[in-house]
């Protein structure tokens, strides 16, 4: 009498391609989530930028000083600054930010005067990837606008 054996297991191919499957899915969610971060980052750098310039601009109006942004360190840092006497360049640090890695920001000062009103100007946020996200400043109303590039 024979005994059939149903019961066999697994061959080391069928392991194999079981494997591979799940490496190939694996690297797919990994590169899925990198992408996402970094477009996370851009965004989440713009918008603490967008509050950083309505903070000056509102300080500037509440204090009725003038209040300044000013972009350093090669687009890597930003600084909030009161400015208490323009032309002696007497100036009180507010708040200094640096930028993450793989972010860069670029542009002019812009200063915020009592009545609300500004310089104007442009600040680019972009990525290493070109992606970039532009934040406007009204030189009439100071009006701050952020918009994707």
């Amino acid at each position: 009498m024979k005994k059939s054996r149903t019961n066999r297991g697994f061959t080391l191919l069928e392991l194999i391609i079981v494997m591979l499957i799940i490496s190939i899915s694996t690297a797919i969610v990994y590169i899925s989530i990198s992408i996402a971060e970094r477009k996370a980052l851009l965004k989440d750098t713009a918008r603490r930028i967008f509050i950083s310039l309505r903070y000056a601009k509102e300080m500037a109006i509440m204090q009725r000083k003038m209040m300044g942004f000013v972009v350093e360190d090669n687009g890597r840092a930003y600084s909030i600054i009161q400015i208490n006497n323009e032309e002696e360049g007497n100036y009180k640090l507010i708040k200094q930010v640096e930028i993450k890695r793989g972010i860069v920001i670029d542009g002019e000062g812009i200063v915020f005067y009592p009545l609300g009103n500004s310089t104007g100007g442009t600040i680019m946020v972009s990525d290493s990837e070109n992606r970039q996200i532009r934040i406007t400043v009204d030189d009439t109303t100071g009006a701050i606008k952020i918009e994707s590039g």
